[in-house]
C-alpha cells in the first residue's frame, strides 16, 4: 500500500499525544522528512498545473486533465502508466541520437576518454539524451515488465487459468501489434522514395561535410518503374518478417528491434506459461534463475525481458504483503495509531531515498559510453572490468544493469517521488507516441533533417563550433516539431487502429467453432 504524506497541521495530534514519549532527535528527523516530502509533492503538482501554459493544443487534446482527489494523491499500486512515460522519453532520446549522430562525431565516446573528448554532452546523465543504445535496454526491460504485469496479477489474485487466458491473448495479438505498424511505415517510406522525397536529403548527406555516422538509407530505385520499387519492398518486408533469422528492414534500419522484441516476448510468454501454477515466491525465484541463465548464455535481450518480468512479480508480491500488513496490524488506541502512522511514514521516506539513490546509480550506468568506449573513460574504467568477456555486445552489460536499477527503483517506490517524473500528462503523451516516434523519426530525419541542417548552416555559418551548433539547434527544433506532429498522426490513424484490429481479429477467431 502506498503511503501519503501529510502537511504540518495533520501532525498536530501526534505532537499532543506523543511529545513526551518521543526523543527530540526522533521528532526533528520526522519533522524534516515530512517537510521535505510535502515540498517535493507540491513541486510535482505545480509542474502538472503548468502543462496547459507550455504545451500545444495537440498535446492537450491527446492527454486531457486527470481527475485528482485530495484523499489519494499517490498513484494506485495497480497503475503502470509510468512505464509508458519512461518508454516515451526513451523513444524521444533515440530520435535525438539518430539525428545528432550524422553531424557529431563525439557522441559515442566518453568524457575524458582522450584529449579530443571533453564535451558537456558526454558527461554522465547529460549523455542520456543521446544514449540510443542505452534506451534500447530500457525498451526491452519495460516490455518485459508491461507484458507480464496483467498475467502475473491474474495468477496472483485470481487463478492460474485466468493468467493463462491473458497470456493466450497476448501471444495471439503480439505479431499484429508489433509488425503491422512497421509494415505501414516502411510502405509509406517506399511511396516517399517513389515521389522523390528522399532525393534532397540523400544529396545533402553526400555533398555536405557531415562527419558523423552515416546510417544506411533505404534502397532508392526511383529511376526504375514503380513496380520495381514495390517488388523490392515486398521482398525486403518478407525477409524482415522471418523471426527465425532476425534482421532489420532496409527501408528503415531502426526496425531491427521489432523482430528481437517479438522473439524475446514469445520466449517470455513460454516461461510464464511454464511457471503459471507455481506459488508467487517460487515463480519469482524461477524468473531470477531465467535471468541468470540468459546472463551465462550471453543473451542480453531475453536477459532484459526476463528481468522486467521479475520486477513485475516482485512488485505484485510487495503490494500484496503491504496490503496484508495494513489489514492485520490494527491499532488499539489513537496514540498507538498515530505512532504507527508516523513510523511507517518515516520508513517509507527512508526507503524512497534509498531507491532514489538506486535510480541515480541506474542512470549513471545507462550513461556508459557505447561500443567499448567505457574501457577508456574515467568513471567507467573499473566498472568495465566486470563486463563478461563472452557477451557479443559487451558495452550493453552496463546498460542492462542500469536499466534494471532504474526500473526497479521507480517500480518499488512507495510514493510518487519517482513515478511523478513519468506519470504526468506530458510523459503520458510521449508514452502514447513512443512507438510512433520510433517508427517515423528515421524517415523524417532522412527526408527533412539531412537537408535542413546544411540550409541552417548557410544562414548561421559553420566556421566555428558555435556557428555549427547554433545552426544545428535551429534545424533540431524544426525537425522535432515535425517528428511529433507526424508521430501524432501515425499514432491516431495507424498505431491505435492496429491495436483495435488485433483485438478484432482475436475476437473473430476465438469466437469460431
Amino acid at each position: 500500500m502506498s503511503s501519503s504524506f501529510s502537511d504540518s497541521d495533520e501532525s498536530a495530534p501526534f505532537l499532543e499525544h506523543e511529545k513526551e514519549s518521543v526523543s527530540p532527535s526522533y521528532f526533528s528527523q520526522l519533522a524534516f522528512l515530512s517537510w521535505a516530502a510535502a515540498r517535493i509533492r507540491r513541486v510535482c503538482e505545480a509542474l502538472k498545473r503548468c502543462r496547459n501554459l507550455t504545451l500545444p493544443h495537440l498535446y492537450r487534446t491527446a492527454c486531457p486533465p486527470r481527475e485528482t482527489s485530495s484523499e489519494n494523491i499517490s498513484p494506485p499500486s495497480t497503475s503502470t502508466a509510468w512505464l509508458d512515460g519512461m518508454r516515451g522519453f526513451a523513444s524521444f532520446f533515440v530520435y535525438i541520437r539518430h539525428f545528432a549522430s550524422a553531424t557529431h562525431t563525439h557522441i559515442e565516446f566518453g568524457y575524458g576518454q582522450d584529449e579530443e573528448n571533453h564535451f558537456l554532452i558526454q558527461l554522465p546523465f547529460l549523455r542520456l539524451v543521446v544514449g540510443g543504445p542505452a534506451m534500447v535496454a530500457l525498451f526491452f526491460i519495460i516490455s518485459g515488465y508491461a507484458l507480464s504485469w496483467a498475467p502475473l496479477r491474474s495468477m496472483h489474485y485470481e487463478s492460474a487459468s485466468k493468467g493463462l487466458e491473458r497470456l493466450a491473448s497476448g501471444v495471439f495479438r503480439r505479431a499484429i501489434r508489433l509488425f503491422m505498424p512497421g509494415i505501414v511505415s516502411t510502405f509509406l517510406v517506399m511511396l516517399c522514395i517513389s515521389m522523390g522525397l528522399y532525393d534532397t536529403g540523400k544529396a545533402a548527406v553526400n555533398d555536405v561535410d557531415m562527419p558523423g555516422f552515416q546510417e544506411p538509407g533505404p534502397p532508392m530505385l526511383r529511376k526504375d518503374p514503380f513496380v520495381v520499387q514495390f517488388r523490392d519492398w515486398v521482398q525486403c518486408t518478407w525477409k524482415w518478417l522471418n523471426v527465425w533469422k532476425l534482421t532489420s528492414h532496409p527501408y528503415d534500419v531502426h526496425t531491427w528491434t521489432l523482430p528481437v522484441e517479438f522473439s524475446s516476448s514469445m520466449a517470455l510468454f513460454l516461461v510464464l506459461v511454464a511457471f503459471s501454477k507455481c506459488a508467487p515466491t517460487i515463480r519469482l525465484c524461477l524468473l531470477a534463475s531465467s535471468v541468470i541463465y540468459c546472463h551465462l548464455k550471453d543473451n542480453w535481450t531475453c536477459w532484459l525481458f526476463f528481468a522486467g518480468s521479475f520486477l513485475a512479480q516482485l512488485k505484485i508480491i510487495q503490494d500484496s504483503k503491504h496490503a496484508a500488513l495494513s489489514d492485520c496490524h490494527l491499532p488499539t488506541t489513537e496514540t498507538h495509531a498515530n505512532s504507527m502512522k508516523m513510523s511507517r511514514r518515516i520508513w517509507a521516506i527512508k526507503g524512497d531515498i534509498a531507491r532514489v539513490c538506486l535510480f541515480i546509480a541506474g542512470l549513471y550506468l545507462l550513461s556508459a559510453p557505447d561500443f567499448g568506449a567505457a574501457n577508456d573513460t574515467p568513471g567507467y574504467i573499473t566498472l568495465s572490468r566486470f563486463i563478461p568477456s563472452t557477451w557479443p555486445e559487451s558495452y550493453r552489460f552496463l546498460h542492462c544493469i542500469g536499466a534494471l536499477l532504474a526500473v526497479y527503483a521507480t517500480s518499488s517506490t512507495s510514493t510518487s517521488s519517482l513515478r511523478c517524473l513519468f506519470d504526468n500528462a506530458f510523459s503520458t503523451y510521449l508514452g502514447k507516441l513512443s512507438y510512433a516516434i520510433y517508427l517515423v523519426h528515421g524517415p523524417v530525419v532522412h527526408m527533412l533533417g539531412f537537408w535542413l541542417v546544411p540550409w541552417c548552416w548557410s544562414l548561421t555559418g559553420k566556421e566555428t563550433m558555435w556557428d555549427k551548433e547554433f545552426g544545428f539547434m535551429i534545424a533540431f527544433i524544426i525537425v522535432t516539431i515535425v517528428v511529433l506532429r507526424v508521430a501524432d498522426w501515425f499514432w491516431r490513424y495507424v498505431d491505435a487502429k492496429c491495436v483495435l484490429f488485433a483485438r478484432w481479429v482475436e475476437k473473430i477467431f476465438t469466437g469460431l467453432g
